[in-house]
């Protein structure tokens, strides 16, 4: 399922404005500049839905979910694999540090992991939406 996420958002991605990177383990930064990057993602979360059903059995698929020993070793329901991205506008200067970036977009996705199924948060509070901007995206 990694490398589905990985060829996910390279193919999302436009090589000419645009930077993807694995972060590690299940994490991946991509740096947009392109201005229908908002589009982008959720063409990729819906692409991401229909790919990540061929991972899992039909009775799966018809339960919503799978049942296994979680790593507490309880038996544990989950349901289907699903994309959670965070989203942050970053400015030339707003952030001190790549740190800070990386802070903020941390706590996009962790409001987008509050979403059922695949979601895109926009963390919108710290500015508004202008041109010019740069996207850092978690996912």
């Amino acid at each position: 399922m990694i490398q589905l996420v990985g060829r996910l958002l390279v193919e999302c991605a436009d090589p000419d404005r645009d930077f993807v990177g694995h972060v590690g383990g299940d994490d991946f930064a991509l740096l947009f500049q392109s201005a229908d990057w908002q589009d982008k993602l959720q063409n990729m979360l819906q692409e991401f839905d229909r790919s990540v059903r061929s991972f899992f059995d039909p009775a799966h698929l018809a339960a919503g979910g799978f049942e296994m020993t979680g790593r507490n070793g309880e038996h544990m329901r989950f349901p289907l694999t699903s994309l959670s991205v965070g989203v942050v506008r970053v400015k030339p200067g707003q952030y001190p540090t790549h740190y800070e970036v990386g802070s903020a977009t941390a706590e996009a996705k962790k409001q987008a992991k509050k979403q059922a199924g695949s979601s895109l948060f926009v963390e919108r509070r710290h500015l508004p939406p202008a041109q010019g901007y740069h996207q850092s995206m978690g996912v």
